[in-house]
């Protein structure tokens, strides 16, 4: 797309010339303003002060003045007919003043115009022109009074018919061409956006719509088009699309800038200046064109541009087009705007290109904003991409973990399984042992409880595995019920190592509704792991507290060799501090506690005061089913 819009343009740079094709029969031009607006020609035709020479093409920009045109003919043959060509067509009204045969010093007047039906001028052509049959050959004095709302741009040539056939046919390719490439961008924005939808695509093909109407327009397409009834409108339309041209450009730039986080206040100075577009609408509306219009010129040259810039160099950071790509968008854009505009203000002189100035303008501008929509479309197929493959490896890795949890789990039931049976078989054959020689010797008996302490332990630990197990299943079931906070703290005091080390204190009669079996578990956890880590022989506490709506167990114990714990590590699964590796332990007891405390509805948090370790563990008087 790009190098075929490209091309385009050099084919129309290429061919521009032609539109001055040699053939031109004007040999000296002059001008002369009316500020009254009442002069005849019989009276400017009599004046000889006040004229000015006049270039090819004039530009005296937005004026309530009258302007007059002399213009001395080289006629090569009397009789033969000749046309009188007015480019631009947004031109409102133009009386032609040729010189009467019959009557010498007398004038023919002849009107073209923007305002005219077409099928009431003399050539069925987009440009305004006028046929001339001269009464004899030599230099002749034509005139030509222009008043328009729009900006006072004028070039007039003198052909003859085939000449002015070949431009008119000239103009009908530059149409064809700026249309077919303007079509082709806008389809490509449709597409664009039905595969990734975007504000962004509505309004490049709302510019792309204004700008296609825009040409027809002001080339003179559009009273051709409209049936002759109409040509009010279409004169109308010409100036409703060059007034909305400036706001859908703001638009866009807006909406395309957003990515980079530009300024809040240059944002809302862009909304500001959009909402000019509706007042100039109603200007129109009004009657008032010509303010409409020169306001429009004046805020798209003066104003917007700015705005753009200001828009850029306050964004605060790269979206999806850097801070550079937007500068060189947004330079190419003033570089259009001061060249297309400038004549039409009257700020410098015009030249043939600003007579195809919706062409040069529309499709230059609609070209930088195709580069920018086809820059930031590759971009988010770029990042749409990437982050695929980024789901489609969190994807595998997901499954692989669910894969590993699900193998676990099955290796742990199949663990437990083959354990607690030899487990349970080294405790029968213990207690067996110990019932046999109730008074064996006291070596013997210590042995015999150090296997029977080790089976335990390693039933706790086997407990605990199956446990956290069990709580990476989601579907924990409760078996909420009423029970005694006490009966639940002396089960798991009966179960301790050492439980004369245990002191209990506080509400141990409070009656609450949860899971007995889980609450064992977590109080299980708590009192061994104080037994543990605490100092040999020293006393562990055990405080029941009621509060408003909910009950806490405080365990209690003084620091033992292992240190205070950390609390941003303590509740982790499989943590152990490194004083302790010797040890037996999983390092699963805290953080089984913790996770079953919230299946609860509640929390078990940890806390070093004056040489202590204090657990708490804190759960609702009801837990929530």
């Amino acid at each position: 797309m790009p190098r075929l819009s490209w091309g385009l343009v050099w084919l129309v740079a290429m061919l521009m010339p032609a539109l001055v094709w040699a053939g031109d029969l004007v040999t000296e031009r002059a001008w002369l303003v009316d500020a009254t607006r009442q002069q005849t020609v019989a009276q400017v035709s009599g004046r000889v002060d006040g004229w000015q020479s006049a270039p090819d093409i004039l530009s005296r920009g937005y004026t309530d003045d009258t302007l007059w045109l002399r213009l001395q003919v080289m006629v090569p043959r009397a009789g033969d007919a000749l046309v009188v060509r007015v480019r631009p067509s947004f031109l409102d009204r133009v009386t032609v003043y040729l010189p009467d045969p019959a009557r010498p010093g007398a004038w023919l007047a002849r009107e073209t115009g923007d305002t005219l039906p077409a099928d009431t001028r003399d050539r069925a052509s987009a440009a305004l022109a006028v046929v001339w049959q001269p009464g004899q050959a030599g230099l002749q004095t034509v005139y030509l009074q222009v008043r328009t709302t729009s900006s006072q741009m004028i070039a007039v040539q003198v052909l003859s018919p085939r000449d002015a056939q070949r431009l008119d046919h000239q103009l009908d390719l530059f149409l064809i061409t700026y249309l077919s490439v303007m079509l082709a961008m806008g389809l490509w924005g449709l597409f664009d956006h039905v595969q990734q939808p975007h504000p962004l695509n509505w309004w490049f093909m709302a510019t792309q719509t204004n700008a296609v109407l825009f040409a027809l327009s002001v080339l003179g397409y559009m009273a051709v088009l409209l049936p002759s009834g109409l040509s009010a409108v279409g004169h109308d339309l010409t100036s409703v699309t060059v007034c909305l041209s400036t706001m859908l450009h703001l638009g866009f730039y807006r909406a395309a800038l957003a990515e980079n986080q530009p300024s809040v206040w240059s944002r809302r100075v862009v909304s500001w200046a959009m909402a000019l577009c509706p007042v100039q609408l109603a200007l129109i509306l009004l009657g008032d064109t010509r303010l409409a219009v020169e306001s429009n010129a004046l805020v798209a040259t003066v104003i917007a541009m700015p705005l753009l810039l200001w828009m850029v160099a306050s964004s605060a950071q790269n979206g999806l087009l850097s801070r550079r790509i937007w500068w060189a968008v947004s330079l190419a854009q003033l570089a259009l705007t001061v060249l297309a505009l400038l004549p039409l203000l009257g700020w410098r002189s015009a030249t043939h290109l600003n007579l195809q100035a919706s062409l040069f303008f529309g499709m230059s501008s609609a070209m930088l904003m195709l580069v920018v929509l086809m820059l930031r479309s590759r971009r988010v197929r770029h990042v749409a991409r990437r982050d695929r493959l980024h789901l489609d490896m969190v994807s595998q890795r997901l499954q692989l973990v669910q894969q590993q949890q699900a193998d676990q789990q099955q290796f742990l039931d199949m663990l437990g399984h083959e354990l607690k049976t030899p487990l349970m078989t080294i405790r029968l054959a213990q207690h067996a042992l110990q019932r046999l020689q109730p008074e064996a010797d006291p070596q013997i008996a210590q042995r015999l409880q150090r296997i029977d302490a080790s089976a335990a332990s390693m039933e706790q630990v086997l407990e605990r595995v199956m446990e956290a197990n069990r709580l990476g299943d989601t579907t924990l079931p409760l078996n909420l019920q009423s029970l005694v906070v006490g009966d639940v703290v002396r089960v798991a005091h009966a179960a301790m190592a050492e439980p004369d080390r245990l002191r209990c204190h506080g509400a141990m009669d409070l009656r609450v509704q949860t899971d007995a079996e889980l609450l064992r578990v977590i109080v299980s956890n708590l009192l061994d792991n104080a037994c543990k880590y605490s100092p040999p022989h020293s006393p562990v506490t055990a405080r029941v507290s009621l509060h408003a709506r909910q009950w806490c167990l405080q365990v209690r114990n003084a620091v033992g060799s292992a240190g205070a714990p950390d609390p941003e590590q303590v509740f982790r699964k499989y943590h152990r501090a490194e004083e302790v590796k010797g040890r037996p332990g999983a390092g699963l007891g805290l953080w089984l506690g913790h996770n079953l405390a919230q299946r609860l509805g509640g929390t078990l948090s940890v806390q070093t005061v004056n040489d202590h370790v204090e657990f708490k563990l804190c759960l609702p008087l009801t837990t929530p089913p």
